[in-house]
């Protein structure tokens, strides 16, 4: 998996600024694992237990923050290969000046 570096201007998105803290660091997470075009396994219990180890936060929570994220259009979630996915938007867009 590529070593990522994330932009300090995503903690100050718009999309996730009235989310909390939990779903901010989920959706790092999502960036961290993601592959070179911006999609990841998107199965609850691996991103619970890759990205927020230790947290007490149930499955449901995680995908109730998936689908918030889908419904703001950050990210799609897709099947591919029989593998549930999740694809980030805008994921090779410039950073903003």
């Amino acid at each position: 998996m590529p070593k990522r570096m994330i932009d300090a201007d995503l903690f100050q998105s718009a999309d996730l600024l009235d989310m909390p803290a939990t779903a901010r660091l989920l959706f790092a997470g999502l960036v961290v694992n993601a592959d070179d075009e911006g999609i990841g396994r998107a199965d609850v219990r691996y991103l619970r237990n890759r990205v927020l180890p230790g947290l007490r936060v149930s499955e449901t929570k995680v995908l109730q923050y998936l689908r918030t994220f889908e419904t703001r259009d950050m990210l799609d979630l897709r099947i591919f290969n029989s593998v549930k996915c999740f694809v980030i938007s805008n994921f090779h867009a410039p950073p903003l000046l």
